[in-house]
Parts: structure tokens; sequence; C-alpha cells
């Protein structure tokens, strides 16, 4: 299993030429997120929307005292096929599921760090 981590900022265009090298694309792919702002969740799901479809994306987050993990492949529903057996070629993106996401925040609302929220004990690291 190819893995890699690269300690610099995501953008979809920087994905693209990573992947370029090492795709699988008879195999499954998974691009593990845990970003906490819609900025960065923005790149995320344009990176998986250039793969059409051939990339998962598992998106993770927290709050104090639960989280969410979503993941999918599929950015439009027009993406899912169903074979002979009824089996789908992939889920909706974790984008399409929860469209809030990828949008900013109110007005007025100051957006905190998951290190500012552990701080200040509105996130949990156990989550």
């Amino acid at each position: 299993m190819a893995i890699t981590a690269a300690p610099v900022p995501f953008t979809a265009e920087r994905f693209a030429g990573w992947t370029a090298r090492w795709r699988e694309p008879a195999g499954c792919n998974l691009l593990i997120s845990a970003v906490d702002n819609y900025l960065a969740r923005q790149e995320v799901a344009a990176a998986v929307t250039a793969e059409g479809g051939t990339w998962y994306a598992l998106d993770l987050g927290n709050e104090h005292h639960s989280g969410q993990i979503l993941m999918g492949n599929a950015t439009t529903p027009k993406i899912v096929r169903f074979d002979k057996l009824g089996l789908a070629s992939g889920i909706p993106s974790p984008y399409l599921q929860e469209p809030d996401l990828l949008a900013p925040p109110p007005a007025g609302a100051t957006p905190l760090s998951c290190a500012e929220l552990t701080v200040r004990e509105e996130q949990s690291l156990v989550v």
C-alpha cells in the first residue's frame, strides 16, 4: 500500500501532481483529510472532483462530544452506476452529503483552529 504524507498546504493542483506518479486506476484510492476550515475542504473537494470518481475522500471532524466521518467518491449523482447485481460504482462524496462543509462561517464568526478549540476545551482530542 502506498501511503504518503506531505507537510505542506494541500491544494487540488498539488494533489494532481503527486497522484500522477502513483495513481492506481484499477484499485482503490483514498484521500484522508482532517482539516479545520472550509477553504481546505474546498481544495479537497476540488481534487476529488478532478479525479472523476477514482478517488474516495474520507473527511473527519470533531467537536467536544461528537464528530463526523464521511466517505465517498461521487461528486455528482450522475457518476454512480449500478451493475447487474445492484452494486454501486460509488457513494456520494462527503461534500455532496454535507455541502455546508464547503461554506464559509456565518458573517461575524471568528473561525478557530482545532488546536485553539482544544485549548478552550470546546473540542476534545479523545473524540
